[in-house]
């Protein structure tokens, strides 16, 4: 088969795809793990639907499949479907919180206990103010007097009262 413009063009667009890729995954995986650290040991998380990643992922699978159809694209292309599903599937969802022995986290965005502006205890969630918006998690309540204690060593002083 000869090898084409067209060919050369498109083994052009899925190198460089790969490489923003690859950086898209390494960013990915660092901001995951600073996240956990400032969120310590998970103590509760809540999910938003993942409906959205799913869709994702077929569309890339489908753009796969088609790029795939020249041989000397396989490798690349295949490589990647494997970096767009491996970010679409570790990239937290914005909706998604959770709480941990350290901090609470809602997406991309984590805060320690002590950096917090403003939290609440009430019900079965912790709440929390993160630029200006109210977050809640819900927590177990056999953990509420120890996260109690924790925002309270950690955060003194910000527990709302309830004023919006």
């Amino acid at each position: 088969m000869e090898n084409s413009s067209d060919d050369v063009f498109l083994r052009i667009v899925l190198g460089l795809a790969l490489a923003l890729l690859a950086l898209a995954a390494l960013a990915t995986l660092a901001r995951r793990l600073g996240l956990r650290a400032r969120v310590g040991k998970p103590w509760a998380s809540e999910s938003s639907p993942r409906a959205w990643r799913y869709v994702g992922i077929a569309a890339a699978l489908g753009a796969a499949s088609v790029l795939a159809s020249d041989p000397t694209s396989n490798v690349l292309a295949l490589s990647v479907l494997a970096l767009v599903i491996a970010v679409l599937l570790t990239a937290p969802a914005l909706d998604d919180v959770a709480c941990g022995e350290r901090g609470v986290r809602r997406g991309w965005h984590a805060r320690s206990f002590g950096e917090l502006e403003e939290w609440r205890l009430t019900g079965e969630h912790v709440r929390w103010r993160l630029f200006g918006d109210w977050n809640a998690c819900s927590v177990p309540k056999a953990l509420h007097p120890e996260l109690r204690a924790t925002l309270e060593r950690l955060a003194p002083g910000r527990e709302s009262p309830f004023k919006d």
